[in-house]
């Protein structure tokens, strides 16, 4: 953690203890979720089951915020592959990337994913590994970028929720959907997920690159309620049935805080999953009682002018409900919104300095990271190399 001498130092006396212990069940969480040894524990049971898939070389795609690090736990023979995530990951070719909407230069790097898929004939083996934040990094849209991008920020700024989006995806790229597993047929694939989609099927992270995602809303439909309809492009067969796996998700990090709770001998409590709005979230979770929760929300976004995520404002929403102890809400992928912060909490100390005057203000300028970390409230972790969506829990 980036800066955990600073929150100490802003608690007032009486707040550090607890503090100190809110910032132990992050980092332990954080580390019990690692996306490398997550994903070597898939592949050993799959080798356990049948010997000859760790024989011979694989090729491996990597895609999404988790990559380089679920590569980095690949233990059979790679022939080689590419990466679109942030980091490196030798053997495998990285390739520019971007999040939460593409690179300038995502379409050519979709392309060159696509090509390499196709050249592979029956007798290749492909691992893809498969993370959020691979919507935006692998993407080959059918639309001119400029227009797809601002396709995806008006979705997003208007509060559509990851079901909405990636429905929406499917239609207008060519990777999604199963469109990459299309281009991979006829070599052998297998999938390893690591899923940021808490209550939806592993089938839509990322879209869904290896398989056709089960269910969910229409895209017409979705472009019609946030006044963005146009012209749909025809949605595409089924990819080839392959097997997939998941490494990691979000009801992991849930157990884990249970657990860790537990043995300190405090209430682990689930509570409902997020999810909605991410202040009346905050505020329903305050209100509750529960100790842990995980899941995704959303924020509609009033100004342009400030920072902040689903995160910073459910704590907000938190601080409407007098309470004692410490309320901690994290995104595990380290980034919350268009923020540096990975979350924050709340307690005593921070309540005195988050006032209802300046919640008000924060919300009408989306400036609530901004608001967290002016209150000595803020957790800044970096980027964690993992992602399993965001993850709330509670200390009395």
């Amino acid at each position: 953690m980036l800066n955990r001498s600073e929150l100490l130092a802003a608690a007032d006396p009486d707040d550090r203890p607890r503090r100190a212990r809110a910032l132990d069940l992050v980092e332990q969480t954080l580390a019990a979720l690692d996306p490398g040894a997550a994903t070597a524990a898939v592949l050993d049971r799959w080798a356990a089951a049948d010997p000859t898939l760790a024989e011979r070389p694989w090729t491996v795609f990597a895609l999404g915020k988790a990559a380089a690090r679920m590569a980095a736990g690949v233990s059979w023979p790679v022939a080689g592959g590419l990466l679109l995530g942030p980091g490196a990951g030798p053997p495998l070719i990285a390739l520019p990337v971007h999040h939460p909407l593409p690179h300038p230069r995502a379409p050519e790097s979709g392309r060159r994913l696509l090509a390499a898929a196709q050249a592979l004939g029956p007798a290749d083996r492909v691992l893809v590994l498969v993370s959020g934040g691979g919507s935006s990094m692998a993407t080959a849209p059918r639309l001119p970028l400029a227009e797809w991008s601002d396709l995806q920020d008006r979705l997003m700024a208007a509060g559509a929720d990851i079901a909405e989006l990636n429905a929406v995806r499917q239609r207008f790229d060519a990777i999604k959907g199963g469109g990459l597993a299309r281009a991979i047929a006829p070599a052998a694939l297998r999938t390893v997920v690591l899923s940021d989609v808490p209550g939806l099927p592993p089938e839509w992270v990322a879209s869904g690159p290896t398989t056709s995602p089960r269910g969910g809303p229409d895209p017409a439909a979705v472009l019609a309620r946030f006044g963005l309809a146009r012209p749909l492009p025809p949605p595409a067969d089924p990819p080839p049935p392959s097997p997939m796996a998941v490494a990691a998700d979000n009801d992991a990090g849930v157990q884990h805080l249970r657990r860790a709770l537990a043995e300190f001998g405090l209430p682990a409590r689930p509570g409902a999953s997020l999810g909605g709005d991410a202040y009346a979230a905050g505020v329903a979770f305050a209100r509750s009682g529960a100790a842990v929760a995980g899941g995704e929300t959303t924020v509609v976004v009033q100004s342009t002018e400030g920072f902040g995520g689903r995160n910073s404002e459910f704590l907000l929403g938190a601080a409407e409900v007098p309470g004692d102890g410490l309320i901690c809400a994290l995104a595990t992928d380290g980034r919350d919104g268009h923020s540096e912060l990975a979350g924050g909490l709340l307690d005593a100390s921070a309540r005195r300095r988050i006032t209802p005057a300046a919640v008000a203000d924060a919300r009408a300028r989306s400036d609530s990271a901004t608001l967290l970390q002016g209150a000595g409230a803020a957790i800044i972790t970096g980027a964690t190399g993992g992602n399993v969506a965001d993850l709330v829990f509670r200390l009395p």
